[in-house]
């Protein structure tokens, strides 16, 4: 019987080793904390569980005079759906006879590694260890509070609060914080916000979050943070106190402890070298997800580690897929595929297709504001690339992804009937006009 041993059983580890049980592998999970990783227990899921609650407290503090909320209550469901998931999880990896192994997994050599002092060797293994916030020290004295902190911590009313860093992280952070009435500010050391996203979506959040009273400072060099009653921010020309001061700096690979250096296995500063089937240069041992990959997304290591079961099960080569990413803030930003920039650098031909929210039934019940659907397409009609921003926008990208992975035409879309009122009857309106 085949054996493979998974490092970490976050959202791709769990996918891994539930596809190796069913086709009757002997599985392996080792993991130093809870199933579901940092994804369930630290990050993604507590993380929207908090988002979704603020909306909420948003819209009724907005639309009917709600006072201030009890934060402790708000963190109890959002415990209660973490603690939910990590039982369903549980009882599937139980279900399919998967051994798991608590603790660290350090590497012996290529088929075998030492997990609390004992021996295990597998045909395989597969790294899945994720990622963890990235840490630096500002001159001062100051201990600065993580995301981790941020999600387990509840927080008297009217705090002023400093996040640094302009990344998701913080954004999805800020806009929390903003929902449950705290001041916030917060410094990017970029001339924007969300480098990373697409242009228009970055100005979009940045316009909002004016508008509702968030400070966006750019361009930032921060001297010093110093602590005693409060926090003392040095940067640019100024000086500034802070109740709490959030560091959202990004995150990097949890592969430090892994033992590569015993073994030689490549990698770049922690990040694992891999090939296209997701190999290192050991054969027997392959990486997925934020270990070995520059875009930090569950769905993108889920996705991996699916892929390398398929290879060593059946031997199906991994294809090319698009990225879906979704920001998941009261307004939510989403994208797939290229961003016009990208189209411009290469001379790719294309046109600009925008389609405001306003007019439509669902948009004004909604009563969020100006919002719009972005498209790229080419002169066929087949999407380039997908910009939204909208209520619920990540619902909506895997329609757009599917369009784009069967290469059918965004005008076929008319042939669809969209229910109404949805925001949906968007895109039936541009594949109309098309």
């Amino acid at each position: 019987m085949t054996k493979i041993i998974i490092i970490g059983a976050g959202p791709a580890g769990t996918a891994a080793s539930l596809k190796a049980a069913e086709a009757g592998w002997e599985t392996v999970l080792v993991e130093k904390d809870k199933l579901g990783g940092t994804c369930l227990q630290r990050g993604c899921i507590p993380t929207k569980a908090l988002l979704e609650e603020s909306h909420i407290v948003k819209q009724a503090r907005s639309n009917f005079g709600l006072g201030d909320v009890n934060e402790v209550e708000i963190h109890r469901r959002k415990q209660q759906i973490v603690d939910e998931l990590t039982q369903s999880l549980t009882r599937q990896i139980n279900a399919k006879k998967i051994t798991v192994l608590p603790g660290e997994a350090r590497f012996v050599d290529e088929q075998s590694i030492v997990v609390d002092d004992t021996i295990h060797t597998a045909d395989y293994f597969l790294i899945a260890t994720g990622s963890r916030d990235r840490v630096f020290d500002f001159p001062g004295n100051a201990k600065l509070w993580l995301s981790e902190d941020a999600l387990t911590t509840p927080l008297q009313s009217n705090r002023n609060l400093l996040l640094i860093g302009g990344g998701v992280i913080g954004i999805e952070l800020a806009a929390y914080y903003n929902d449950l009435g705290h001041r916030v500010t917060i410094l990017e050391k970029e001339a924007r916000i969300l480098p990373g996203a697409p242009k228009e979506l970055s100005q979009s959040i940045a316009t909002d979050f004016k508008k509702e009273g968030i400070r966006i400072i750019t361009g930032v060099n921060i001297h010093s943070i110093t602590q005693n009653l409060d926090y003392e921010v040095a940067f640019n020309d100024t000086v500034e106190h802070f109740d709490h001061v959030l560091l959202c700096a990004g995150r990097v690979p949890n592969t430090s402890t892994l033992g590569f250096e015993d073994i030689g296995l490549a990698h770049t500063s922690g990040l694992i070298t891999i090939d296209e089937n997701y190999r290192t240069n050991l054969p027997k041992i392959f990486a997925v997800g934020d270990a070995s990959c520059r875009v930090q997304l569950a769905h993108v290591a889920t996705r991996q580690a699916i892929d390398v079961m398929e290879y060593l099960i059946h031997g199906k080569n991994p294809q090319p897929f698009f990225t879906p990413f979704v920001i998941y803030t009261p307004v939510q930003a989403a994208w797939i595929g290229a961003a016009e920039a990208q189209l411009i650098a290469n001379q790719t031909e294309y046109r600009s297709i925008r389609q405001p929210l306003g007019a439509l039934a669902k948009q004004k019940i909604k009563s969020d504001g100006r919002r719009y659907v972005s498209l790229l397409v080419d002169p066929s009609n087949h999407i380039l690339g997908v910009s939204l921003y909208m209520s619920e926008a990540g619902e909506f990208l895997p329609f757009f992804g599917l369009l784009m992975e069967m290469k059918i035409p965004l005008d076929q879309a008319k042939n669809l009937v969209f229910p109404h009122p949805t925001l949906s009857e968007a895109i039936g309106e541009i594949a109309a006009n098309l």
